[in-house]
This record gives C-alpha cells, sequence and structure tokens, in this order.
C-alpha cells in the first residue's frame, strides 16, 4: 500500500538528530514552506514572495503577509499549446500558533482552502471545477516536523456528498542542503478509499530548491472502463525560487 512507502519518511521524524549527536551544525532550512503539493506550517519570510513551477507545466505565486499567513495563484497556461482554456487556481492559508511561546509553539494549526477551476470545452456540458478545505496540525520544527488532519472536497472527484481525506505530510533534514518530504491522503469518496502517497528528495540552494518525488495512487476498478483497480506511478518534478524582487512588495529584498 503506498501510504506504507510514504509514512516511512515520517517516522524519521522521530530519530535522533545524527548530524547534532556529530556536532554537525547547518543554516536553517530555507525551503520548509511546502511539501509537494500543500503549504506548511513555516511560511516564507513575512512580505516574501516565492515562485513554484511543477512539471514545466504549472505555474504558482506564493506571497507571505507580515502575520506568516499566505495565499496562492496558480495558472497552466494552456492556451500556449493552442487549446481554448486556462485551468487557474487559488487557495488561501492561515497559520496559527498553538501552545508554548511565539517562537517555539507546542502545535501550529493550519487552516486552508483551494479553488480550482478548468473551463469546460466545446465538447462539454460543465466546467470541471474542484475546491477543497482542509484543517491539519503540525509538530516539530523546520528541520524535522510532520503534519495530521483531514480535508472535506465539496466540489470534483466522484459523484459522492462531500468526499473527505485523512492527511498525514512530514520532512526531515538529510544534510546540508537537502531533505525528504512526504505528502500522503487516504481519500474516502463513494464508499470507496483511494490512498495517494507521494515521497521524494529535496536539495536547495539560498534561494532555490529543487523537488524530485515520485507520485503513486490507487484508482478503484469502479472508475475504470475495464472494471478493474490500477495503481499508478506519476513522476514529480519541480523548483521554488524565492523572489529578489516581487512587483507587490517592490523594493524590499
Amino acid at each position: 500500500m503506498p501510504l506504507k512507502g510514504g509514512c516511512w519518511l515520517i517516522l524519521l521524524c522521530f530519530v535522533a538528530d545524527i548530524n547534532a549527536q556529530q556536532g554537525i551544525a547547518y543554516h536553517p532550512n530555507p525551503h520548509t514552506h511546502w511539501f509537494f503539493l500543500s503549504p506548511s506550517a513555516y511560511s516564507p519570510p513575512p512580505k516574501k514572495a516565492i515562485y513554484q513551477n511543477g512539471l514545466l507545466a504549472a505555474w504558482q505565486y506564493q506571497k507571505t503577509t507580515p502575520r506568516g499567513n499566505s495565499f496562492t495563484f496558480g495558472l497552466i497556461p494552456t492556451l500556449l499549446l493552442g487549446e481554448s482554456y486556462m485551468p487557474v487556481w487559488v487557495s488561501g492559508h492561515r497559520r496559527i500558533p498553538i501552545g508554548g511561546s511565539s517562537d517555539h509553539p507546542f502545535t501550529i494549526a493550519n487552516i486552508g482552502g483551494f479553488f480550482l477551476s478548468i473551463p469546460k470545452q466545446e465538447e462539454q456540458n460543465e466546467s470541471r471545477d474542484f475546491s477543497m478545505f482542509y484543517l491539519n496540525f503540525s509538530f516539530g520544527n523546520r528541520e524535522k516536523n510532520f503534519a495530521l488532519g483531514g480535508a472535506i472536497v465539496p466540489t470534483g472527484l466522484g459523484q459522492g456528498r462531500y468526499p473527505q481525506a485523512i492527511t498525514l505530510h512530514g520532512m526531515t533534514r538529510l544534510g546540508r542542503r537537502s531533505c525528504l518530504v512526504t505528502e500522503n491522503y487516504l481519500l474516502h469518496d463513494r464508499g470507496r478509499w483511494m490512498p495517494c502517497s507521494m515521497s521524494g528528495w529535496r536539495g536547495w540552494g539560498k534561494r532555490t530548491a529543487f523537488d524530485i518525488a515520485v507520485m503513486v495512487t490507487r484508482i478503484p476498478a469502479g472508475l475504470r472502463a475495464n472494471n478493474k483497480a490500477l495503481w499508478l506511478p506519476i513522476p514529480w518534478l519541480a523548483v521554488h525560487r524565492t523572489l529578489s524582487y516581487d512587483f507587490l512588495n517592490r523594493g524590499d529584498d
């Protein structure tokens, strides 16, 4: 089951810090603001903006407010390929520290929403909008952390009413300029459980980070024409870039 293949990375969050035991000191991880598809509890520095590109197709802009909350805007520019539609999405993320001190809270609650619009094409009767609302709680720090939570999907996916998902994400530092990341969903829709696991490696410089991962998901038999379940692996490549110039915050590097 792919969740097992991904969750082993989260177990690393509980392993003793070998680098610290060996006396190795690293600068804080500057790219903890995102797992693969969802934001983490550790936002970019206030007033900073992030450009993200996934599979050379999905373009996304993420902006952080002075309070550490963030919003994103993204699109897949299919118009450049001669298509008559362009999927776009927006999302918002609120960060709420709970317990402990302001600098080292016991946990951080993350509340957010995601809205994707895929305009209908001529042969379709309606658009294929997708929306999701989520809540999770993060534990740890920027070097080792995990987030446990849930989500509901009011629109999109199957015909079930308000599909739910259990989420489990995490990351752990590997070395001076790398970490392991995992993002896992267990979706329940129309009486079926659909696991989806995404795990891989992130390497970075001062402003730029690269993700290399594999997503594995199970498509239930009832959703396929031949009525047979299918495990589908999908490679993932992405780049994250902290912008030195932000048109929404000019002059602030």
